[in-house]
């Protein structure tokens, strides 16, 4: 019992990775949405609803708008109201460490024993995910994807064992949970459907096949149990499939193998290769290989789904470069460091949090709300201290979709910005009309016509910008280095 009492190394491992994500604390607010999030989480709770139709932007008439976020908001809202940003970004390093540590160390236990390999590989994947480490209800799903992973694997993966309502029995809830949370939950499902139609494959029994067909509509149905119902898959569908808007977001691009993250992504996949092709990880079921091709490829297509791909593909790598391992008998010296075996401690999980939590209240005032105001200086905030005092009520003001949300944080209800980043509401001629106006393309006059603005807030070297310095119906309210507002004159 005392044994348990002492940190292992993979204690002091998670430890180490904690601090380097607090650390790394300013990152986790580098998303515009989150300050829109956070609004509509305090409008939920302030009005104990779901808004069907959006209540912050200014629109001559209602808009229909599916908050498929809805639960992230409200525990977003929650934690900021208790804690400030500084408890949001604990949040999200504690989310990822469970998701990126505890439970990938579960997923490569399985592959391998080596502590060596086991730690080399997480850090090297979780590397591979820095793109999406935001504070943003993605992060939400990244830890449901590895849970549900973790129990087919166990509970699926292996064909010769017999179902068991657990865990199979646990995952309507979580994708009941999942479905309110993050519109992800489609991955999921993918997952499961891929582990199912394997086990069943290997056992070709009518009961087998009640059995999972029961599991799979009791799945189904809960993912329905959302405010929005059939309409959420719609929307996710039509979303996904829409190529205009998948080119507003960088996400949605293609990796650009320039940049650090990118590169430890196609390292990932060579190495995987590399150590595969021979010694394709015998422990590694046909499922997890048909997932890892999948997401490899899609990750190949959209940098969203790099995060959900090092997670499935943790077990089948650690599995190859375990077995490439194995093969250097000659290299006697490497072969001992990587033979080392994985130390469990009873304390692992609850270890690395205290840490964490001693970090937070240390250091949070000093270190992590400090990075926080540093990264918001990407956002107007003198400009709209400037508003806050001088606009009236009802005034509409125009911006960049990345600032919409920070107005509306700010200034909601008194002002409304026009457009925001929430490509679930606004549609194409809502982002083609403003990008238009905002690098002065050829029927910017017409539109400009239509629209009604009392401000105008824009990044200093806009093109709108130069535009309206030269006309006599807007005047220069505030400027400086990082944005210029311009106000009507009455």
């Amino acid at each position: 019992m005392k044994t348990k009492l002492i940190p292992s190394l993979a204690d002091i491992f998670a430890c180490l990775s904690l601090l380097s994500i607090m650390l790394t604390g300013a990152s986790f607010m580098g998303d515009p949405g989150i300050y829109w999030h956070l609004k509509t989480g305090k409008w939920i709770l302030e009005n104990a609803a779901i808004p069907r139709i959006d209540p912050f932007l200014a629109s001559a008439s209602p808009r229909a708008w599916i908050a498929d976020q809805w639960l992230s908001d409200v525990i977003f809202y929650q934690l900021f109201d208790c804690g400030g940003f500084a408890l949001l970004t604990l949040a999200s390093a504690v989310c990822l460490l469970l998701t990126y540590y505890y439970l990938a160390i579960s997923h490569a236990r399985s592959a391998t024993q080596s502590l060596a390999i086991t730690i080399c590989s997480t850090l090297f994947l979780l590397i591979t995910s820095l793109i999406q480490w935001f504070c943003r209800p993605v992060i939400f799903s990244f830890f449901l994807l590895s849970l549900v992973y973790l129990l087919l694997r166990r509970s699926l993966g292996n064909s010769d064992k017999p179902l068991a309502f657990w865990p199979l029995g646990t995952l309507p809830f979580i994708f009941l949970l999942w479905a309110n949370l993050h519109p992800a939950f489609p991955l999921g499902l993918f997952v499961y459907l891929v582990f199912a139609f394997f086990y069943y494959w290997q056992n070709r029994t009518l009961k087998t096949a009640l059995s999972l067909l029961a599991l799979t509509l009791g799945i189904l149905v809960a993912t329905l149990l959302t405010p929005h119902g059939l309409g959420l898959y719609q929307q996710i569908f039509t979303l996904v499939g829409d190529s205009y808007f998948t080119s507003l977001n960088d996400e949605w691009l293609s990796p650009n193998f320039q940049y650090f993250c990118y590169k430890f992504f196609l390292a990932s996949i060579i190495i995987f290769l590399l150590c595969g092709w021979q010694h394709p990880a015998q422990k590694a079921q046909k499922a997890e290989l048909l997932l890892t091709a999948v997401f490899g490829y899609l990750s190949f297509l959209h940098v969203r789904y790099i995060p959900f791909y090092s997670i499935i593909v943790l077990p089948v790598f650690c599995a190859a470069v375990d077995g490439r391992i194995k093969a250097w008998n000659k290299i006697q010296l490497l072969k001992n460091v990587f033979a080392i075996p994985l130390w469990q401690s009873g304390t692992l999980l609850y270890f690395s949090l205290t840490i964490v939590i001693v970090c937070f209240f240390i250091k949070s005032d000093i270190a992590i709300s400090e990075l926080h105001r540093k990264e918001s200086s990407s956002y107007p905030i003198k400009a709209v201290d400037v508003l806050e005092k001088t606009a009236n009520d009802g005034s509409i003001i125009g911006a960049h979709p990345n600032w919409g949300g920070y107005i509306t944080w700010r200034l909601w209800p008194k002002s409304r910005a026009t457009i925001d980043d929430r490509n679930t509401l606004n549609t194409k001629n809502d982002y083609e009309s403003f990008f238009a106006l905002y690098y002065l393309k050829k029927d910017m006059k017409q539109i400009w016509s239509r629209t009604r603005y009392d401000y105008v807030l824009l990044d200093s070297n806009a093109p709108l910008a130069g535009y309206l310095r030269n006309q006599i119906a807007w005047s220069v309210l505030y400027e400086d280095d990082k944005s210029v507002l311009f106000q009507a004159v009455k």
